[in-house]
C-alpha cells in the first residue's frame, strides 16, 4: 500500500469512527506511516486528544526547561540537553512519514529523557554547591595550616 493509498484509508475510517476508532492495531495492512493519522484512526478523537495533550505536556516541560536551566548549566550538561532535545525533536518528525506506533520505542524513551531534563539542571546545581563548598573548606583549611605553622 503506497502512503497516499494508507493517509486516504485512514482517513476514511476515522470519519467511520470518529469518537473512539477502529481498535489499537486494527489499521489495515500495517500502518499508515504517521503517528498521529494512525492514533485517529485506531483510538478516535478520545485517543488523539490525550495523545495531544501527553506531547504538549512534554514539550511544555522541554520549553520551560530551556527558559529556566539551560543558561545556569555547566558547558557538559548544556551538550547534554541539546543531544536529548534533538535527537527527541528529530524522532518526532521521523515518526510521521514512517513506522507504526508500536515501533516508537526509541521516540517515547527519549521523550522520558526530556521529562527528565530539569534532574540535570538540579544535580548540576547540587555538583556545583558541593564543589564551592568543597574549594572553601580547601582554602579556609590552608589558612588554619599555614597560621598554625607561623608562615
Amino acid at each position: 500500500m503506497q502512503r497516499k493509498e494508507a493517509y486516504s484509508l485512514a482517513v476514511t475510517l476515522f470519519m467511520q469512527r470518529p469518537l473512539l476508532g477502529i481498535e489499537t492495531g486494527g489499521f489495515p495492512g500495517g500502518y499508515p506511516h504517521n503517528i498521529f493519522l494512525e492514533i485517529a484512526t485506531e483510538n478516535g478523537l478520545v485517543g488523539l486528544i490525550i495523545f495531544i495533550c501527553f506531547l504538549f505536556a512534554i514539550a511544555r516541560i522541554g520549553f520551560r526547561y530551556l527558559i529556566s536551566y539551560f543558561s545556569r548549566l555547566d558547558r557538559q550538561s548544556r551538550i547534554t540537553a541539546l543531544i536529548i532535545l534533538t535527537v527527541s525533536l528529530s524522532l518526532f518528525v521521523e515518526k510521521q512519514f514512517s513506522y507504526g506506533l508500536d515501533m516508537h520505542k526509541d521516540l517515547f524513551a527519549f521523550l522520558g529523557l526530556v521529562v527528565n531534563l530539569p534532574l540535570i539542571a538540579r544535580s548540576n546545581k547540587v555538583n556545583g554547591s558541593l564543589k564551592r563548598n568543597k574549594l572553601w573548606i580547601t582554602k579556609s583549611s590552608m589558612k588554619n595550616n599555614t597560621e598554625r605553622k607561623g608562615l
